[in-house]
C-alpha cells in the first residue's frame, strides 16, 4: 500500500517537517526523547501505540504516536500514513 503513494509535497518549517498532498496529512515533530509523527485519518483508531487523538475537523482525527528509532517505522505506521494520505484531499 506504501508503495502507491506519490506526489507528496514535503515542507521543512520550524516546528518541524510538513508532508501534504493539498493540505497536510501528516507531520514530523521533534520532541526532547522523541519524533512525534501525526497523521489525519477520517476514522479514529484505537491502537496501543496511539498517544492521543483530537478532532482536526468535522471529518478528520489526527493521530499522535512517537518514534525514538527508524524501527517504529514499521508495516503498521507506514499503513497509517497511505491511509491518512488516501484520504486527504485532491
Amino acid at each position: 500500500m506504501f508503495q502507491e503513494i506519490d506526489k507528496i509535497i514535503i515542507e521543512p518549517v520550524d516546528i518541524g517537517i510538513l508532508m501534504k498532498r493539498r493540505g497536510t496529512f501528516a507531520e514530523l515533530r521533534p520532541r526532547a526523547k522523541a519524533v512525534e509523527l501525526s497523521f489525519k485519518l477520517t476514522r479514529s483508531l484505537d491502537h496501543p501505540r496511539i498517544r492521543r487523538v483530537v478532532k482536526s475537523s468535522v471529518h478528520r482525527r489526527a493521530h499522535f504516536i512517537w518514534l525514538t528509532s527508524a524501527e517504529d517505522i514499521d508495516e503498521q505506521v507506514r499503513a497509517w500514513i497511505a491511509e491518512a494520505w488516501h484520504n486527504s484531499p485532491v
